[in-house]
C-alpha cells in the first residue's frame, strides 16, 4: 500500500533540504550541523549513500520510508503476538498496513518512517526482556539501549519513549533485577541524547512557527492519532474493544510479558502528554508528526484482539477420534503375516493352542482366507503348528 502513488506529489520544502544535504560530501554535512538541522544529522547520513546509489528521483527518495514502514509492520505483529496471542499480532500487524497514517509517512522522505519502525525495534525489545519465562535477559536489554538512542538520534523527540517505557515497566510489575536493568539500559540510551539536546539548543529558532498547545492543537493531534476526523470515533471504540478483550483474555489465560494495554497505551499517550506539558511551560516543541513513531501503538489498540485459540500448557487438549491409530485390521483388505525379523521379534511369546475338534484345518484344496461361519471379509484364521504352536516364537521358546 506504501508504494502506490509513491512518486506523487512532488516533493515538498522539508523533502528538498533532505536533498540538499545528502547530495553534499561528508565534510560539508558535518561543518552545517553544528549550525543547522543538527537533530537530524543521523537520517542525513543514513540517506546519503541510499541518495548516491539511487538518485534523487521521488521514488528513490521515499522508498526507504516503505520499507521502514514494512518493517514496522511486521514488528508491530510480532509485538501483538507476544502480547496477547496470534491474532491479536496478525489483526494488528493488519491494521497497520492498512492505516491510511502508514501509508501517508511512508511516502515522505524524511525520518519520521524509520522512527515508527525503531521504536517498534525497540518496544519488541522491552516486551521480551520483561517475558517472565526469559531465561536470558541481558541480550535484551543490550540491544534495547542502542535501539532508543538511534531512535532519538533520528528525532528528538523520541527520547520520549523512555518515558513511556518506564510506565509499561512500571504496570508490569516485574522483579527488582528487571528494574534495575532497565534503568542501566535507558541510562546509556539516554546519554549521547542528553549531549545531542544540549549541543541542538542554539538551532531553536528552526521550530519558532510552532504554535502554542491548545484544544485545536489537542484535537488535531487525536484526528492525527486516529488517521482522519471521521476515523476518531470508530478508532478509539475499536482501541476500547482491544483493551478489553485483552485484559478479559489475559484474564482466562495468564501470559509470561507485559500486557497489550500497558505496552500500547503508554506508548500512545506518554510522549504527547509529555510534549504538550513541556510546550506549556517552555518554548513550543510539539507538532503531531513529530509523534509518528506512537502511531503503531494505535494499530495494537485498535486491532481487535481476537482471544488466542492455542491449547493451555496446563490443560492438553484431548485427542479427537479422527487422531487415533487406525485398526490393525482393515474390513475391506485382510492383513498378511509379517515375516520380517523386526516382526519376529516383537512377536509374542505366548502360544496360540489348536482349535477344538469342531475346528477345521484348512487342506490343500480348502481356501485359507475363509471359516465355516467367519464372516465374509473377515481375517483368516491362525493355521496351528503340529507341535500346538501357532508362532514362530512360540516354537522357538520350546
Amino acid at each position: 500500500m506504501a508504494l502506490a502513488g509513491i512518486g506523487t506529489p512532488s516533493l515538498w520544502l522539508d523533502e528538498a533540504a533532505t536533498i540538499s544535504m545528502t547530495t553534499r560530501s561528508y565534510g560539508d554535512m558535518l561543518r552545517v550541523f553544528p549550525h543547522l538541522d543538527l537533530v537530524h544529522a543521523l537520517y542525513y547520513m543514513i540517506m546519503k549513500p541510499w541518495v548516491a546509489a539511487f538518485g534523487t528521483d521521488a521514488l528513490a527518495l521515499r522508498l526507504p520510508g516503505a520499507l521502514a514502514m514494512a518493517a514496522a509492520a511486521a514488528g508491530v505483529a510480532v509485538i501483538g503476538r507476544r502480547c496477547l496471542g496470534p491474532a491479536a499480532g496478525l489483526a494488528a500487524g493488519l491494521a497497520w498496513a492498512a492505516g491510511p497514517q502508514t501509508s501517508r509517512w511512508a511516502q515522505e522522505a524524511r525520518s519520521y518512517a524509520m522512527t515508527a519502525a525503531v521504536a517498534v525495534l525497540a518496544t519488541y525489545l522491552l516486551v521480551r526482556a520483561l517475558d517472565r519465562d526469559e531465561q536470558r535477559r541481558w541480550p535484551w536489554f543490550a540491544g534495547y539501549a542502542p535501539a532508543v538512542a538511534v531512535l532519538g538520534c533520528l528525532h528528538l523527540d523520541g527520547a520520549l519513549l523512555l518515558a513511556a517505557h518506564g510506565v509499561t515497566v512500571l504496570l508490569t510489575r516485574p522483579k527488582a533485577g528487571v528494574w534495575l536493568r532497565w534503568l542501566a539500559s535507558a541510562s546509556v540510551a539516554a546519554a549521547p541524547l542528553v549531549v545531542l539536546a544540549v549541543a541542538a539548543q542554539d538551532q531553536k529558532r528552526q521550530v519558532k512557527w510552532l504554535p502554542r498547545p491548545s484544544w485545536d492543537v489537542a484535537w488535531a493531534q487525536l484526528q492525527f492519532l486516529t488517521g482522519d476526523r471521521a476515523l476518531v470515533a470508530p478508532v478509539m471504540a475499536l482501541a476500547l474493544l482491544g483493551v478489553v478483550t485483552s485484559v478479559l483474555g489475559r484474564a482466562s489465560r495468564p501470559h509470561p510479558t507485559a500486557s497489550l494495554p500497558a505496552v500500547a497505551l503508554s506508548w500512545a499517550l506518554v510522549p504527547t502528554v509529555l510534549l504538550l506539558l513541556v510546550s506549556n511551560v517552555t518554548d513550543p516543541v510539539f507538532y503531531y508528526r513529530y509523534t509518528t513513531y506512537c502511531l503503531p501503538a494505535v494499530a495494537l489498540l485498535a486491532a481487535p484482539a481476537w482471544p488466542d485459540c492455542s491449547p493451555s500448557p496446563a490443560a492438553p487438549p484431548l485427542a479427537p477420534s479422527w487422531c487415533a491409530p487406525p485398526q490393525r485390521h482393515s474390513p475391506s483388505r485382510p492383513s498378511r503375516p509379517t515375516t520380517t525379523s523386526a516382526a519376529r521379534t516383537a512377536a509374542p511369546t505366548t502360544c496360540v493352542r489348536p482349535p477344538t475338534s469342531s475346528a477345521r484345518t484348512p487342506g490343500p484344496g480348502t481356501p485359507s482366507s475363509t471359516s465355516p461361519g467367519a464372516p465374509v471379509g473377515a481375517p483368516p484364521p491362525i493355521r496351528a503348528r503340529s507341535d500346538g504352536c501357532a508362532t514362530p516364537a512360540c516354537a522357538r521358546t520350546r
